[in-house]
């Protein structure tokens, strides 16, 4: 059970994404705790990426008072390319049971589109870093009505952010949760092309 919202069949244990501006890479680190069976539906994970990603995932269980972990098969990762640049990867985690906990890494070039500090279950720690590059020029919108616990020009950080409920008169989620959308604008590839 999650204290400070006993409802939630799940919870976002952390959620970590940072841009290497010298390697061109962005990587996502996202754990989810599965608190009731209706939270299994969380271990399927879905993501828009620009690029082909390399993915990798874990996860634990308790077997008695053994820490069990299985990692992620290739065979539980689908990716299919949606657009000229964009590919959706779906993730099937295995071995989901109420008290797993699993990590998800992504890893591809450029930057996210957006970047969720607010989910429809609690997101205990959210952090999107971004390296300052005078190769790189996005611009980022801001959504939503929860207060940053730390900002500055390239690190953003929400902590004990609650679950976004839904309102009968909301005409879009995506206008009132907490992220960011992100648009990259130039890119400056050095060398002689």
């Amino acid at each position: 059970v999650y204290e400070k919202d006993t409802s939630a069949v799940a919870i976002v244990l952390a959620d970590y994404g940072w841009f290497s501006a010298t390697e061109f890479t962005f990587t996502r680190i996202f754990r989810v705790k599965i608190l009731k069976k209706a939270g299994y539906d969380y271990a399927n994970f879905k993501d828009e990426t620009m690029s082909k990603p390399t993915v990798r995932g874990i996860t634990y269980s308790l077997d008695g008072e053994k820490v069990v972990k299985e990692k992620l098969p290739t065979s539980s990762v689908f990716i299919k390319k949606t657009a000229s640049d964009t590919y959706e990867t779906s993730i099937a985690m295995p071995n989901i049971k109420v008290g797993s906990v699993f990590d998800i890494e992504l890893t591809y070039d450029w930057l996210p589109y957006e970047w969720y500090f607010q989910r429809d279950i609690p997101v205990v720690y959210s952090e999107l870093y971004i390296q300052e590059s005078p190769l790189i020029d996005f611009s980022k919108n801001f959504f939503g009505y929860v207060q940053l616990a730390s900002t500055n020009n390239n690190q953003w950080i929400a902590r004990n952010v609650p679950a976004f409920k839904s309102e009968p008169k909301i005409n879009s989620v995506e206008n009132y949760i907490t992220k960011f959308e992100i648009e990259l604008k130039t890119i400056t590839i050095p060398g002689n092309f």
